[in-house]
């Protein structure tokens, strides 16, 4: 073969290189464009944005029936049971609160009081967080649509909404529906008459509660595992929490029932034992997982 035909030949082979490069580019380009969203951040897909709106959504819908719920529960003269209710929505705030705190001092000086680390800033963050929960879950589902495509965050910060309130607001209203069925026709903002609405409107209170609870702790379990939005794996999840989640709370609703007050005398060793076995699981069953913060663990995983 002469020096000029295999010149010729190296040069077809580099037109040829550089034509599949270029349309490999091309080819991860269009895909790129594929999965982007409007005018969302860079990865964001429709998955990702559905994810975002479902979970804010909830947590709002859920967050305004529960301090409703509180309202009927001072109308009714529930009093204690209305105090109550306004500690278990405050529960998510002050949980994600006290993480917020220990991460934020967790690489700060140990020998720098708290006065000198106080920022107004850091103030501000804690009045939202604390107050205004369902705000903080809103701007971390913009943030990941606009800036960071991973709802994972946002979905570590809106599971203690389902964990810590609709477990607690469930028990709340099945205990009230049990000591004191409501009686009594419901007209919803003056526009419609609903026979025998004040029980009706419990019972969708209860199931929503349930719901609420029911999808946050499937899908907490899912995000232990570092995965998020598997529908069909909460499914299968769904039946051993039933099971154990209402067995727990009808069980627990029939001591306040008949106890009232002494009932905690039966709520104490329960709360105890689960932070136990929730430690002892931390530790032995979940060895691999990483536990920074192990006592924070278990005492809001006894109290869930």
């Amino acid at each position: 073969m002469s020096s000029s035909e295999k010149e010729n030949e190296f040069q077809l082979t580099q037109l040829s290189t550089r034509s599949n490069a270029s349309k490999k580019v091309k080819k991860g380009q269009k895909s790129i464009h594929a999965q982007r969203v409007c005018c969302f951040a860079q990865g964001v897909t429709h998955k990702t944005v559905f994810k975002v709106f479902l979970d804010v959504s909830l947590t709002f819908i859920d967050y305004g029936f529960d301090i409703f719920l509180t309202y009927t529960f001072f109308k009714a003269q529930h009093s204690k049971w209305g105090t109550a209710s306004i500690v278990v929505i405050l529960l998510p705030g002050i949980t994600c609160t006290v993480a917020q705190c220990i991460q934020d001092n967790t690489n700060r000086e140990a020998n720098r009081s708290w006065t000198r680390n106080f920022t107004w800033r850091g103030f501000g963050k804690v009045l939202v967080t604390l107050f205004c929960y369902p705000l903080w879950v809103l701007i971390l589902g913009y943030q990941t649509l606009a800036r960071i495509p991973d709802p994972r965050m946002m979905v570590h910060v809106k599971v203690w909404e389902g964990l810590l309130e609709s477990s607690w607001q469930f028990l709340i209203q099945v205990v009230l529906f049990q000591f004191r069925t409501p009686i009594g026709h419901k007209i919803p903002f003056g526009l419609v008459y609903i026979p025998n609405g004040e029980f009706w409107f419990r019972v969708a209170g209860i199931v929503l509660s349930f719901c609420a609870f029911l999808y946050t702790v499937t899908e907490y379990h899912i995000l232990l595992d570092g995965k998020v939005s598997q529908h069909k794996r909460q499914l299968k999840l769904a039946p051993f929490f039933t099971v154990n989640f209402l067995f727990r709370s009808l069980t627990l609703s029939l001591f306040w029932v008949y106890w009232k007050v002494p009932a905690l005398i039966a709520c104490v060793p329960l709360w105890l034992s689960n932070m136990w076995l929730t430690r002892k699981t931390l530790l032995s069953d979940l060895p691999d997982r990483a536990n920074q913060h192990l006592t924070f663990c278990w005492v809001v995983g006894g109290l869930a």
